[in-house]
């Protein structure tokens, strides 16, 4: 805001003030909560006429946020190569098919980040999205911890645990769900 706006505003103010003045010392036969009131309101006037001198610029700020991610932890033990799908399928096939393109991962994606993890004793990122075949320990509790940690990093909205629930080295599906 320039010398000049301010100079203007200024002169808007005392000229309004002025006729304010002038003009309810010419009303004074009004009674006074009249003309109080007319002050009062003339002197809002002559307050903006004094803004509008000013040229006040008006800024919008638009907040973009970012959904928070989706955390998906797959399980690859030994255990999900057991053919006990209908028709004969493997787990892992059927996994196969949630991140396959057109899957249930890619419509997440669609909407939101998604991070997806493989697990049997260790939680570590799915590279390439193919489901690499299972070491002989499933340990979910490690899992679950170590995909909190990473939710608290990275400030998940949600985690999927996608497993069959054999765990070798003690946690329940039932402790493991409550657990997520």
């Amino acid at each position: 805001m320039g010398p000049g706006k301010l100079a203007a505003a200024g002169l808007t103010l005392v000229l309004g003030g002025w006729l304010v003045w002038v003009g309810l010392r010419r009303l004074a036969v009004l009674g006074r909560a009249r003309l109080l009131t007319l002050a009062a309101l003339r002197g809002a006037a002559v307050s903006l006429l004094a803004l509008a001198a000013v040229g006040p610029t008006w800024q919008g700020v638009r907040r973009v946020s970012t959904p928070s991610p989706i955390l998906v932890a797959i399980d690859c033990s030994a255990s999900m190569d057991l053919p006990d799908l209908e028709g004969g399928r493997r787990r892992r096939e059927a996994l196969s098919r949630l991140l396959s393109p057109g899957g249930l991962l890619e419509a997440w994606a669609a909407r939101r980040p998604v991070e997806v993890y493989r697990f049997s004793d260790l939680l570590l990122p799915l590279a390439h999205r193919e489901l690499p075949r299972g070491g002989d320990v499933t340990d979910l509790q490690v899992a679950l911890d170590q995909l909190r940690a990473e939710a608290v990093r990275s400030g998940a909205g949600a985690i999927v645990l996608l497993t069959d629930g054999m765990d070798t080295e003690g946690l329940t599906a039932a402790q493991a769900a409550h657990l997520a």
